[in-house]
């Protein structure tokens, strides 16, 4: 599966150009809580984030939800494995704990025994 890199616009001005759109080198903090996702979704999405800067445009946030519908498939796959994951390394842990309580026995009993 091919990488979704998106990067977004920022908006600059300056006095000897008319005002354009520049492309910029990830989304803002601000804009990826305004559109509702969570870091660990933006992973999940490979979008680009640009820790640095601190403005919000609409434009990008807009971008950024039509995204989070686009790829709700996804993101729900991803929550799903996360569970399964979480789920196994819970078992893992209990067996663990309970074969370290097996071994406590062993040793009570043997102790006896003599």
């Amino acid at each position: 599966m091919d990488a979704i890199v998106r990067r977004p616009y920022y908006h600059f001005e300056n006095p000897n150009r008319v005002n354009n759109e520049k492309e910029g080198r990830g989304f803002s903090l601000g804009e990826i809580s305004k559109a509702g996702l969570t870091k660990s979704e933006i992973r999940v999405l490979n979008v680009r984030v640009d820790i640095r800067r601190k403005s919000v445009y609409d434009s990008n946030v807009e971008a950024l939800k039509k995204l989070k519908n686009e790829k709700k498939d996804m993101l729900e796959e991803a929550k799903r494995k996360k569970m399964e994951e979480n789920k196994k390394k819970a078992e893992k842990r209990k067996n663990k704990s309970s074969k370290s309580g097996k071994h406590s026995d062993n040793v009570k009993s043997s102790e006896t025994k003599a």
